[in-house]
């Protein structure tokens, strides 16, 4: 998935931190790197000192950062990916966030 070229607030991009940083931390056996907003809140706020709103997700999936994964077996959890952990990482390192 291409990423678009988007201007991006601090917070999104803050975010975009907060959901490598998940990925980073779970174990190589789970293998598929799903991120969920529970998930990534405790990260983001310990680093940033608030929370964001869940609606970011979906927010950074529509610009093509994220993209939705599998959102049923969850029941009321949607579920995100890192669309290009590559190019996230490169990202992050230019705004200083790595």
């Amino acid at each position: 998935m291409q990423i678009m070229n988007t201007a991006l607030d601090q917070e999104s991009k803050q975010v975009l931190w907060a959901c490598l940083e998940s990925v980073r931390q779970q174990p190589e056996a789970l293998g598929n790197h799903e991120l969920c907003y529970r998930w990534i809140v405790g990260r983001y706020k310990a680093k940033f000192g608030e929370a964001f709103h869940q609606v970011k997700l979906g927010q950074l999936a529509d610009q093509g950062f994220l993209k939705r994964s599998d959102t049923t077996r969850g029941g009321n959890r949607r579920y995100y990916e890192i669309a290009n952990p590559s190019m996230l990482t490169a990202s992050l390192r230019q705004w200083n966030l790595n």
